[in-house]
């Protein structure tokens, strides 16, 4: 996939479990890379899935919003039993099918993602005011019309709820049970980036952004070498902005020797990444989901999460330790307890690993998303019938 998210993830592997239950399934996206106009190919199948692509404008406040003309003949001339939208940033991508599917009177699934604290963490004061209008004006409005709603966590199925939605459902997002890469790939990341074997490693996946929380991670370091100076800290991730000033901060903190920071890796490199790991933390100041909790179970590793994270209501003590946003001092207290206590990370990195098993798998989120569709589809038969 040219574009891999938080969004497009889900959206792909979702897409091609339909399309192995017999069904058609059309993806409707801006030709475009990391938001940026692309040359991609407009029409493309991919894995039994059409992918359609429309060249767009970028508005000059807010360059995401993708305004495409070329969509709306094409939304109008096809046939569809279900429309559905993954997403709820402001983009002409979300706002026109909703109109499109109210109009037509055809069945609306959404996917928002939506949190209403998340916009005080965009990075401009244009992207924070156009948050808020969407998350708490506009959201609310909109939700309550759309057919059915599909939520990440309780925390914001318990938003959709207050906002006066009665269709909402629960629905995780899997991921893949891989297998661990060989010892000998494991053995060349790890030379590559100083690692040895009797160092206790740390790790945070992510880009480099302020609202990520690596500098209240790099914060805790001071705590942790005192009691183990062969602790490491890990940061794999390109950055967003806020890389020098995570650089300036281990150089004031006098650890340039514990923070290694690898920039954007392959996926072999990022499973070489976890496995090295004795402890993942996610350290953010907002996170929706947190779907690098559920690539650190997929490795059998322990987390350590802030309460700001989506996926914290799911660790508990089953797979790992939720502390306080923002704390370094209780992440540094946190870590250190699963460092001196082999046992206990194991056996919270194992119960992780079980509850993926049971829980996230692709071919149970996408018979959830079917159920919703024929639930959807035929009622909306019905009312066209005795209509």
């Amino acid at each position: 996939m040219p574009n891999v998210g938080g969004t497009e993830l889900p959206m792909y592997y979702y897409a091609k479990e339909l399309v192995k239950k017999g069904h058609e399934v059309t993806i409707f996206a801006a030709n475009a890379i990391k938001f940026k106009p692309s040359n991609l190919r407009e029409n493309e199948v991919m894995d039994g899935i059409l992918v359609r692509r429309f060249r767009f404008f970028s508005l000059p406040f807010y360059d995401q919003f993708f305004f495409s003309p070329s969509l709306l003949p094409v939304l109008l001339s096809i046939k569809t039993d279900v429309v559905h939208i993954f997403s709820w940033l402001p983009s002409f991508y979300v706002l026109l099918p909703f109109l499109f599917a109210k109009l037509r009177k055809t069945p609306l699934v959404l996917y928002p993602q939506c949190y209403p604290e998340r916009c005080k963490n965009y990075p401009s004061a244009t992207k924070r005011l156009v948050g808020t209008f969407m998350d708490r004006i506009l959201g609310p409005r909109v939700f309550k019309r759309a057919s059915f709603i599909i939520a990440l966590t309780k925390r914001e199925a318990d938003f959709y709820k207050k906002c006066g939605v009665n269709n909402v459902e629960i629905v995780r997002e899997p991921i893949f049970l891989t297998a661990p890469p060989p010892k000998d790939e494991i053995s060349r990341f790890s030379e590559k980036h100083g690692i040895c074997d009797d160092d206790v490693v740390l790790l945070s996946v992510g880009r480099i952004v302020k609202y990520k929380g690596i500098d209240t991670l790099i914060k805790s370091l001071p705590i942790l070498l005192k009691y183990n100076p062969r602790t490491k800290l890990l940061v794999v991730g390109e950055d967003s902005g806020f890389l020098s000033q995570c650089i300036k901060l281990v150089g004031q903190l006098n650890c340039k020797r514990n923070v290694i920071f690898t920039g954007l890796i392959s996926d072999e490199e990022l499973s070489c990444a976890y496995e090295v790991a004795n402890v993942v933390i996610v350290p953010s100041f907002f996170e929706g989901y947190g779907r690098v909790v559920l690539e650190a179970w997929v490795h059998q590793r322990p987390v350590i999460v802030t309460e700001s994270v989506g996926l914290a209501e799911l660790v508990s003590s089953d797979g790992g330790i939720v502390v306080k946003t923002g704390d370094s001092d209780q992440l540094a207290y946190a870590a250190l307890k699963l460092i001196n206590d082999p046992k206990l990370a194991e056996r919270m990195g194992k119960k992780g690993f079980q509850k993926l098993r049971k829980e996230f798998t692709w071919k149970v989120g996408a018979e959830s998303l079917e159920r919703i569709y024929y639930s959807l589809s035929a009622r909306s038969e019905k009312t066209r019938r005795t209509g």
